[in-house]
C-alpha cells in the first residue's frame, strides 16, 4: 500500500456516497475540523485509481474549507462494484467500545492540559460515560447514642460484656 499526495482539485467525490453530507454547522463537521486543525491530517483519503473517492468524503469537504492544495491518499484498483463496496464497509464497519477502558483512558488524558473534546467525545458524552461508572457510596452508618447501654450477654454461659 503506497499513500501518495494528490491534488485537491483532481479527487472526485462519489455521487453514490450514501452518508449524509456534512455542513460547516454540523457538530460533527467541527469536530473534525478541530482535529485537523490540532493534529494535521494524519488518516489519508481512500481513492480509486480515477480519482474517486471511496473514503474521507467528509475530511475532503473539511480540507477544502482549510484551503489544502493536495491531501495524501491511499490509491486502490478496483472495479466499481467492490470500489462501492469499500465505500460502505469503511463508514460502517467499527467495533464497539470497551467502556471501561474508554473511560479509563479519557479520565487519564483529562488533565486540563488539553481540550479533551478534540478527541471526538462531547463533554455530555464524556459525564455519560463517567457516570455510568460512578457507584455510590452508601452511608449506612446507624446513629449512636454515646450514653445507649451497649450490654451484651452470652447465650450460653451469660457472660455479660
Amino acid at each position: 500500500m503506497e499513500i501518495t499526495n494528490i491534488a485537491i482539485d483532481k479527487l472526485n467525490p462519489a455521487t453514490y456516497n450514501p452518508r449524509l453530507d456534512l455542513q460547516p454547522e454540523d457538530k460533527e463537521y467541527q469536530d473534525i475540523k478541530r482535529s485537523i486543525v490540532e493534529f494535521t491530517l494524519v488518516e489519508p483519503l481512500v481513492i480509486n485509481k480515477d480519482m474517486t473517492v471511496i473514503g474521507g468524503h467528509q475530511r475532503l469537504k473539511v480540507l477544502k474549507d482549510l484551503q489544502y492544495k493536495e491531501v495524501p491518499c491511499i490509491v486502490v484498483d478496483l472495479d466499481k462494484q467492490k470500489e462501492k463496496m469499500l465505500n460502505i464497509s469503511l463508514n460502517k464497519i467499527s467495533g464497539d467500545w470497551d467502556r471501561v477502558k474508554i473511560k479509563d483512558l479519557l479520565l487519564e488524558l483529562d488533565t486540563g492540559e488539553y481540550d479533551i473534546t478534540l478527541t471526538g467525545w462531547g463533554e455530555q458524552e464524556i459525564e455519560d460515560l463517567m457516570t455510568e461508572f460512578h457507584i455510590e457510596e452508601e452511608i449506612n452508618e446507624k446513629e449512636v447514642d454515646e450514653n445507649m447501654e451497649t450490654e451484651n450477654e452470652c447465650p450460653k454461659c451469660g457472660y455479660k460484656w
